[in-house]
């Protein structure tokens, strides 16, 4: 940092850090207001809403969502600078627009047939580095516990307990910690990789600290790797989103499973009300809210459910409704 909030800067990216927040985009959004700062020769501790709103306007080609997240972080270390004495008027933040975006959410025919062509998926070349040994199993993983690509690829082998039948994530999205659980089907899949993992040429596959999923030698995969093979699949397969004729994403299979999760639950006549918040916590949202707007993709997935018992779908209809409110941010 050069600007004349350097020392400032630097400190608020510590603090944050330390409270056990992940940096990175902070780190990147105020070096941008750095670099601003730098540009316009800006002099002194204070930060008028003038600077603020011209450095916003700086940043040409960026979507609704990015921006909002970068004037929130600008905004926040200007509530610092207030807070270490220097008198700064708190800017507003701009409006915050709710995504139109509607993920692909895979028939139980389509995770079928991406299963087996997993299993059958092999690389034109050769790479010590390739993943395609633990390909079937984490694709799994992710339709089985609903994780993040990323969540799945920084478990470590003490992290899964097979007497607690139990997968601890400790480096999530959010920052908060949650237990996937194991079920039998998925224990024979994890325990057969573990088997055959242990064939490969490379020391301590049972270290602790070493990370469960892993490449021919031994270490952790990108997750681009992954993204790419899934997207090799599915162009073979020819699964394509019919909205908008593109192949799915990866993190597709997170919102399949939590839509084929909500539809067991009201197919066994319980209240989906009832259950948003235990899905949420198996998820890992933070909000109950998020958790919600899965409550739409399954009525749109499932019409049929609509027809169970007035029970039922009374509680889906109320939940809907909230979903749909959009609530607009100054």
């Amino acid at each position: 940092m050069k600007s004349s909030v350097a020392v400032e800067l630097e400190s608020f990216i510590h603090e944050y850090h330390i409270k056990g927040f992940k940096s990175r985009g902070v780190f990147e959004t105020l070096r941008m207001l750095d670099n601003y700062l730098c540009s316009i020769n800006h002099k002194g501790k204070v930060i008028s809403v003038d600077v603020y709103q011209k450095w916003l306007e700086s940043m040409t080609g960026v979507c609704n969502t990015t921006l909002y997240s970068r004037a929130s972080i600008g905004r926040r270390f200007i509530k610092y600078l207030n807070e270490l004495g220097y008198e700064c008027r708190i800017p507003l933040l701009p409006r915050r627009y709710g995504s139109d975006f509607t993920p692909y959410i895979f028939t139980h025919e389509e995770m079928e047939r991406i299963f087996r062509a997993c299993d059958e998926y092999r690389d034109p070349g050769i790479s010590y580095r390739t993943p395609t040994f633990m390909f079937p199993t984490i694709i799994r993983v992710l339709y089985s516990t609903g994780m993040r690509i990323g969540e799945a690829l920084n478990i470590k082998n003490r992290d899964v307990d097979f007497d607690q039948h139990v997968i601890k994530l400790g480096v999530t999205k959010n920052n908060r910690e949650r237990l996937c659980p194991i079920n039998p089907s998925l224990e024979a899949v994890l325990r057969q990789y573990l088997w055959y993992r242990g064939k490969l040429c490379y020391e301590n596959h049972d270290d602790p600290d070493k990370y469960f999923f892993v490449g021919m030698s031994g270490e952790r995969s990108k997750s681009t790797r992954i993204w790419q093979r899934f997207h090799n699949v599915l162009v073979q397969l020819d699964i394509r989103d019919n909205i908008n004729g593109g192949y799915p994403r990866l993190h597709d299979i997170r919102h399949t499973a939590c839509v084929h999760a909500m539809k067991k639950l009201i197919e066994k006549g319980k209240d989906i009300y009832c259950h948003v918040g235990v899905l949420s916590a198996f998820l890992g949202h933070v909000k109950t809210k998020d958790t919600e707007n899965y409550i739409r993709l399954t009525q749109d997935m499932y019409p049929e459910l609509l027809k169970q018992d007035a029970v039922v779908t009374k509680a889906i209809h109320s939940v809907i409704k909230r979903s749909l409110i959009v609530k607009e941010y100054e």
